[in-house]
């Protein structure tokens, strides 16, 4: 059994309040939208590949499989893509059977950002409940570990 993680999982220097609450277990809603995320840090290989800041863009889009977003942050000409979805309870990610170089640069960070919400939310007796997701948005929402609510999961 892994150990409790002592505080939530770290956040980058500007993420909006109700995000910082969310992942801090102490907001049961979160809906993200389409949209600039300037608070998004810029992957270095971002950074060295275009040799300037550039501010990334959010897509949230439904996925083909039913409960899961395909989610898209571009830099300019590049792009961060993937899929997200709740499991069990679970927050969940995968990636495409050929991700592109970003993600393959990426993928270990945000595989090991996603353990650390799920282990806080459990620590937390929290579990995630199915995604609501539509053109533009994903809305999360948390219910405490043996309520009715947090029995229904997806995937």
């Amino acid at each position: 059994m892994p150990p409790v993680p002592a505080a939530p999982p770290p956040l980058p220097d500007g993420v909006p309040d109700e995000i910082r609450r969310f992942v801090g277990c102490q907001l049961t809603e979160l809906v993200l939208a389409d949209g600039p995320v300037t608070w998004l840090p810029m992957p270095g290989l971002v950074q060295r590949l275009t040799g300037h800041r550039i501010v990334p863009h959010a897509k949230v889009r439904p996925s083909r499989e039913p409960g899961w977003a395909d989610l898209h942050v571009g830099w300019g000409p590049i792009a961060l893509r993937m899929t997200l979805g709740v499991v069990q309870g679970r927050l969940a990610v995968r990636f495409g059977r050929w991700p592109d170089p970003l993600v393959l640069a990426m993928r270990g960070d945000i595989e090991a950002w996603v353990r650390q919400v799920n282990g806080w939310l459990e620590a937390n007796h929290r579990h995630l409940l199915p995604a609501s997701i539509t053109a533009g948005r994903v809305g999360l929402r948390k219910a405490a570990a043996g309520s009715p609510a947090s029995s229904a999961t997806s995937g």
